[in-house]
């Protein structure tokens, strides 16, 4: 399965991986958890990102902070399968430039790190 992943402070990167709950914990720092992007895409991050003192990541166009590195990969129903080439290049720039976060009377913030 082709996916883009996303640690905090970098920039993503495509990879190839084959989809199993083993791998993803590994590479998510726990168990997972679902944050739909469209109907055909989703965010892959840990369950517990907010309270597991995981760093700020990326924030969301609707205002949903993702902590600690995270994955979007394509679905079909309710399978994980490939990004289209498409929706990778469309991911990739969406989330290319890492960001930097800090709180604000409680509230999530953020700007592009140049």
């Amino acid at each position: 399965m082709k996916a883009i992943y996303i640690k905090p402070q970098e920039e993503p990167c495509e990879m190839d991986m084959s989809g199993c709950l083993d791998e993803l914990e590994e590479r998510l720092d726990g168990s997972i958890s679902f944050v739909e992007l469209d109907e055909e895409a989703v965010i892959i991050c840990n369950a517990d990102m907010r309270y597991a003192g995981l760093e700020p990541n990326r924030l969301l166009d609707d205002g949903t902070a993702i902590y600690g590195p995270f994955l979007i990969a394509g679905r079909k129903g309710k399978r994980l399968c490939s990004l289209k080439k498409d929706q990778a290049e469309e991911y990739m720039e969406r989330f290319g430039e890492p960001e930097y976060y800090h709180q604000y009377h409680g509230l999530d913030c953020c700007e592009v790190v140049h």
